[in-house]
């Protein structure tokens, strides 16, 4: 999740992208998100 200036939840993150899917790397708070999108 990563959102504008009118929440109160902000996450920064970096989005990679392969041939194979997606990797999102996302700090939120003191938390660490990931998230994987698969094309396979």
């Amino acid at each position: 999740m990563i959102v504008g200036q009118d929440v109160d939840e902000v996450c920064a993150g970096l989005l990679l992208r392969f041939e194979s899917g997606d990797l999102v790397i996302g700090a939120l708070g003191d938390e660490w998100v990931l998230v994987v999108d698969s094309l396979a």
